[in-house]
This record gives C-alpha cells, sequence and structure tokens, in this order.
C-alpha cells in the first residue's frame, strides 16, 4: 500500500514541481552585406518592415491551433530559430499513453471491489481512472510538449507570413526575433514577433 501511495504522490506532485516558468528571448541576425557587397547602393531600396507577430498555444500539451498542413514559409537566411511546426499527433499520443498509465496507478489506488482482497476485479475500470487521471497526465504532457511546441508552430507560420505580407521584397534583412512564452500547468502560451528589413532591387 505505501508503494501506491508513494507512486501516486510522484504522479501528483512531479508537473507541480515543474509547474509555471515564462520566457523572453531576442534573437538578431545580420544580412545587409549580402546586399551591399553585391549591388551598387542605386540599384536597391531599402525600407522598414512592419513587424510581424504569430500565437501558439498548447493544453495538456496538445496545440490548439488550425492544422498546418502543408503550408510552410521560409526565408533562407534567417536561421535564428527552428522554423518546423510539429505535428499535433506526437503529443496527443503520450497523452493519451498517460492517461492510462497514470490511470492504472489511480486504479491500483483505490483497490478491488472486495475488501477481503480475494476479488480480482478493480472498484473503478481502467477507462475510469484514465478519465481521472487526464488533469494530471495533461499537466506532465505540457511539461514535455507545451514550449515546444507552442514556439515551434509559432515560428512555422511566421516567415510566411513575412512573405506574404511583403511580396514585392526581394532580400529580407537583419530579423530581429523576440520570443515569449509562459509555461503553466495545463497550458502554455507562446508570443514570437519579428521585425525586419527589406531591399527591392530596382529593375531598369
Amino acid at each position: 500500500m505505501k508503494k501506491i501511495i508513494l507512486r501516486l504522490f510522484l504522479v501528483a506532485v512531479l508537473p507541480i514541481l515543474l509547474f509555471s516558468c515564462a520566457s523572453n528571448a531576442l534573437i538578431s541576425n545580420g544580412g545587409y552585406s549580402d546586399v551591399s557587397l553585391n549591388q551598387d547602393p542605386d540599384q536597391f531600396e531599402i525600407k522598414r518592415l512592419n513587424e510581424v507577430k504569430s500565437k501558439g498555444t498548447t493544453l495538456f500539451g496538445v496545440p490548439t491551433d488550425k492544422n498546418l498542413g502543408n503550408k510552410t514559409g521560409m526565408v533562407v537566411r534567417f536561421n535564428g530559430i527552428n522554423l518546423f511546426g510539429a505535428r499535433r499527433i506526437l503529443p496527443a499520443l503520450t497523452l493519451v499513453g498517460l492517461s492510462i498509465v497514470t490511470g492504472s496507478v489511480i486504479q491500483e489506488a483505490i483497490g478491488y471491489k472486495d475488501s477481503d482482497g480475494f476479488s480480482s476485479e478493480y472498484k473503478l475500470p481502467l477507462a475510469a481512472t484514465s478519465v481521472l487521471a487526464i488533469p494530471i497526465a495533461g499537466a506532465i504532457n505540457n511539461q514535455w510538449w507545451g514550449a515546444y511546441m507552442s514556439v515551434g508552430r509559432s515560428a512555422h507560420r511566421l516567415n510566411r507570413t513575412l512573405v506574404e505580407k511583403n511580396q514585392d521584397v526581394d532580400v529580407f534583412l537583419n530579423p530581429k526575433y523576440n520570443i515569449n512564452y509562459k509555461n503553466g500547468l495545463w497550458k502554455t502560451d507562446a508570443t514570437i514577433s519579428l521585425k525586419a528589413m527589406g531591399a527591392t532591387l530596382k529593375v531598369k
């Protein structure tokens, strides 16, 4: 019985110990020389572009945004952050697995139907205890996946948005990323903003 209580305690307390952290990162990159060394200043025009923002959120470690689909965006020299968002199937599968494992611990802690210990049937079926375990499993899963999924999927959309909103720009320069995320017990929010300059070549 002591082992069961200890296991249940560790499963319930672990996510609380990891709970709630926040982070802010500023990432910058230089690229002006790519244009200035290869083109005459009279052949291009440089302007500061409007800031682009992207958000990502996870609940129990599973992204709540729309599917990323096959749409991607990449500015080749903008390599300051991971531009590829992971699929939600991965954290969804680990959430199911954690719920079943944690549910089995809860099932064992609740015990069998007969108090004499001769019954082999639990008081609650595994399906029921797995549902009861979702808050605990979700907290653990969010610590595993929350930051990676929210930041990664947000970054996945960011450069595509930049390109779509500035289709007249030939070369993007000097990106500055501001990454903020807050990792809660069950939910993680991430926001990435990007400031950049754009060079448009003058075609004669």
